[in-house]
């Protein structure tokens, strides 16, 4: 977690850089900044006002703290605007939506680091990866509430080590969820390689391997691997192209 608080008389948090403002936080108001690492001149930031949690982009010449710092020489952004994310939108823009759906509580967590993590906060040098934010924004549009209970973790061998696999712990959604995202065709779209959980927690008539991917065709899972997916649902996407 990565606290800044706002150094002048007022600023506008708005809903993307230069977009419609959202509140406006006086001077003093702890921020948390949810993307300090991201690049230009705007940060993500989640700020109480008046009781209420918001989610949004503020200038950072306008925040104190580690991570904030001045604006980037030669480019403008006073009273809360300015020219914008600098060639990191992408990130930038999938930062801002997780933080909506998070905002609305369709997105929760076991605890805070992993949603630091899931708006690409580093864990142990590690982040999520934009493939893995993209399905997580995804499959929370799919259905009213996602529990994220693992994201970056030490394991030899485990897509959880480099970012690129998230466990959902309300595995009480899968009978509903899973019969959308466990086809070829839907895992080809949404670049998954891994989705694995005992499909008998549904139904104890089902094969257990119903639902399972691996490198992004079925696969059947050993029974250890399955016996340790019955009280979460785990995805992993492909790594990217470049990597």
């Amino acid at each position: 977690m990565t606290i800044g608080r706002v150094n002048t008389p007022s600023l506008n948090l708005r809903d993307q850089p230069d977009g419609q403002i959202l509140a406006i936080l006086i001077g003093g108001t702890t921020v948390e900044m949810l993307t300090p690492a991201l690049p230009g001149n705007w940060l993500f930031v989640s700020a109480e006002v008046s009781g209420r949690t918001f989610f949004g982009w503020v200038a950072r010449q306008f925040v104190e703290g580690p991570g904030a710092g001045p604006i980037d020489p030669g480019s403008s952004g006073a009273g809360g605007s300015g020219p914008g994310l600098g060639g990191a939108s992408s990130s930038g823009d999938l930062a801002a939506q997780l933080g909506a759906q998070i905002a609305s509580g369709r997105i929760i967590f076991d605890n805070n680091s992993l949603r630091d993590q899931l708006l690409g906060g580093s864990s142990g040098g590690i982040r999520v990866t934009a493939k893995l934010q993209s399905l997580v924004l995804k499959l929370s549009t799919m259905t009213p509430i996602i529990r994220i209970s693992s994201l970056i973790r030490p394991a030899a061998g485990s897509h959880h080590a480099v970012g690129r696999a998230v466990d959902i712990g309300n595995e009480e959604i899968a009978g509903a969820l899973l019969p959308l995202i466990a086809t070829p065709q839907k895992v080809a779209e949404l670049e998954i390689d891994e989705l694995i959980f005992d499909a008998r927690i549904i139904d104890p008539a089902n094969d257990k391997n119903k639902f399972n991917f691996d490198q992004g065709v079925r696969h059947r899972f050993n029974d250890a691997t399955i016996n340790e997916h019955g009280n979460h649902i785990h995805f992993a996407v492909k790594a990217d192209s470049l990597s």
